[in-house]
């Protein structure tokens, strides 16, 4: 796991700091206004057409917020913020070491980790080192979309890259081992799974003459053009080592034809790269995710997994609980729950108190 680096940790800090700010600034400049608005938009639709499905009546508040409001009965929404679970359920659930520890107690697989700060370092580089796989570094609280983690870090330049990065968004921070396997969101409602969705990593598509680089960039103004599109591929870190694993850069020029995974982190692929596979959950990790939720009390939770069969328990296949996000964001479901039902409409019944 060494790279040749000898300098002090602090110095490679130091090193990345003005880096890690730069691209997140930059970041935020080139994606941040047209995904937010697209974002808005996307719900107020989908709550509006949830709500005349149930009859009631949708008020805009302004500033994002809304009011339903059936018969005697209301509730108010901020995009995929609802009034289901208390301040002190959804602070627990945004502290991720807590949650490991929890999920631990309750006999459920979480990767091997370790909490640490930038000043604790050393610890992250002795655990980085202790392991066989590469790792991943996050935000430890209050994080989410993906922001601030960091897949197939294996060096100490690595990991000092990956904590500053994390650090934009807090100052605790998680390693974790990397775990083998494919990416599931399972999305509960008091404890019963409503649907089920494949998370695949952001790709692009080689044309034999554009490099990597401008494969996203393309991808990226396909994505605005389109008005139901909510993410962008975002040129992180994880964007780095997520190839450079695969022996590849941004420049690299792909055949034609030929699919590049780019990211690690799947919450930058599209809506092709979601599927809804609620069927092909087995039962054993149907009731592992609903003891999860149930482990923490949320009443609206996604469970994210990390498995190479989700057909088995995960201890038998080898599989994680990598998280478990409280206010989950609806528009992964929404939009490949074709045929199934709307899921914002059976939040809505429940918020509502509608039975029927």
């Amino acid at each position: 796991m060494q790279d040749g680096v000898t300098r002090h940790p602090w110095l490679e800090l130091r090193h990345t700091l003005a880096w890690a700010r730069h691209a997140i600034a930059r970041r935020r400049s080139a994606h941040g206004d047209g995904t937010q608005r697209a974002r808005s938009e996307f719900y107020a639709r989908m709550w509006s057409e949830a709500a005349d499905t149930l009859g009631a009546a949708l008020v805009d508040l302004g500033d994002g917020f809304s009011e339903v409001l059936l018969g005697d009965r209301t509730t108010r929404l901020r995009q995929d913020f609802v009034m289901l679970d208390d301040p002190v359920t959804l602070a627990l659930a945004g502290n991720k070491p807590l949650v490991h520890r929890l999920l631990t107690a309750a006999g459920l697989p979480v990767p091997p980790h370790l909490a640490f700060t930038l000043t604790r370092i050393e610890a992250a580089q002795a655990f980085l080192q202790q392991q066989a796989a590469t790792c991943v570094v996050k935000p430890a609280c209050n994080s989410g979309a993906g922001a601030g983690v960091t897949t197939h870090v294996a060096t100490r330049r690595q990991l000092a890259r990956a904590a500053v990065a994390a650090s934009i968004h807090g100052p605790r921070l998680l390693i974790e081992r990397h775990i083998a396997g494919e990416a599931y969101r399972l999305l509960y409602l008091h404890g019963r799974l409503l649907q089920a969705v494949w998370r695949r990593p952001p790709a692009v598509t080689g044309d034999g003459r554009s490099t990597i680089r401008q494969l996203v960039e393309a991808e990226n103004a396909r994505r605005g053009a389109a008005e139901t599109t909510l993410t962008r591929l975002r040129l992180d870190l994880d964007v780095e080592l997520t190839l450079r694993d695969a022996g590849r850069s941004l420049d690299t020029i792909p055949a034609p034809g030929e699919s590049v995974v780019v990211k690690t982190v799947v919450n930058d692929n599209g809506r092709q790269g979601n599927s809804d596979v609620t069927d092909g959950i087995g039962p054993a990790l149907r009731a592992e995710g609903a003891r999860a939720t149930a482990a923490l009390g949320t009443a609206l939770a996604a469970v994210d997994i990390i498995t190479p069969d989700p057909t088995r328990p995960l201890g038998e296949a080898g599989g994680v609980i990598v998280e478990v996000n409280t206010t989950p964001g609806l528009h992964h479901h929404h939009t490949v729950g074709a045929g199934r039902g709307s899921v914002a409409v059976t939040v809505l019944k429940t918020l509502l108190g509608v039975t029927h």
